[in-house]
């Protein structure tokens, strides 16, 4: 089967992030050397539209959602709002980046004929009101889903946010967190998530992490690592002009929103 199918194929998996339809809401442009997407201000509403449902399902399945929420005698607004979502300010924040960076890099590499799984890593959250451990962002390409080639690759995302005024250096700490990704982090994420789906018996996507945690047996491939920094607009150009430290020329996006806390807490 080509890469054509590989999205048909896995469909029916709830445990993937799905498409969303978000990058036409954001305007491109280079400044100083950075890939940077703004958000237009009059799409702001259609852009939560576009990814709300899908980011809720990051969380929780819809069977699991209507079993549990029956269960104990409540609406499923209000088991989401109790049990699963995120109450506290920076896991709010935290989440959200992640959930779009995912959104983002999905549609971007669609848009260039190359389909990525990508894991939904929150349904494995154990506590709600902390991040998420291992590599942000994990997308899986490949060219034939029946044998491993060397033309596959996996795209990883380091994902950082800054909606409120502080003195960090947001675009440096994503490109630091990319290159921990390169060195460690993900290497220990790929044997986490084949834990994790041969743990629940997934048998279709344990065998598919594996062909990349054993590249030894099943072949080389292509590893992509970028830094994504999503900041405020009115701490936009402070960030770009920071000096950034990127010797190993991790690939750096910046997508700037205005009202960014507003946005990430209507979400």
């Amino acid at each position: 089967m080509t890469n054509d199918n590989i999205l048909k194929s896995f469909s029916f998996d709830d445990q993937l992030a799905g498409d969303t339809d978000v990058l036409q809401f954001f305007t491109y442009f280079e400044k100083n050397g950075f890939h940077t997407y703004k958000l237009n201000i009059s799409d702001t509403e259609s852009f939560l539209d576009a990814i709300k449902e899908e980011a809720r399902k990051y969380y929780i399945l819809d069977s699991e959602l209507a079993e549990k929420s029956e269960e104990i005698g409540i609406g499923k607004s209000e088991f989401l709002e109790q049990y699963v979502l995120p109450s506290v300010g920076k896991i709010k924040s935290g989440d959200f980046g992640e959930i779009f960076s995912c959104s983002f890099v999905k549609e971007r590499y669609a848009q260039k004929g190359f389909i990525l799984v990508c894991p939904r890593k929150f349904i494995w959250k154990m506590d709600r009101d902390k991040a998420m451990p291992f590599t942000d962002v994990v997308g899986f390409y490949r060219e034939d889903i029946a044998k491993a080639s060397s033309n596959d690759f996996i795209v990883s995302v380091e994902s950082k946010m800054k909606a409120t005024n502080s003195a960090a250096n947001r675009i440096q700490e994503a490109i630091d967190g990319a290159q921990k990704d390169r060195t460690t982090r993900l290497a220990k994420t790929l044997i986490w998530l084949k834990q994790k789906y041969g743990r629940e018996g997934n048998a279709k996507m344990h065998e598919f992490t594996k062909r990349y945690s054993n590249p030894v047996y099943q072949g080389t491939y292509n590893k992509i690592y970028k830094a994504f920094t999503i900041v405020d607009s009115k701490f936009e150009t402070t960030e770009i002009e920071n000096p950034v430290n990127n010797n190993d020329g991790i690939t750096i996006i910046v997508i700037s929103m205005d009202n960014l806390k507003n946005i990430y807490e209507n979400f």
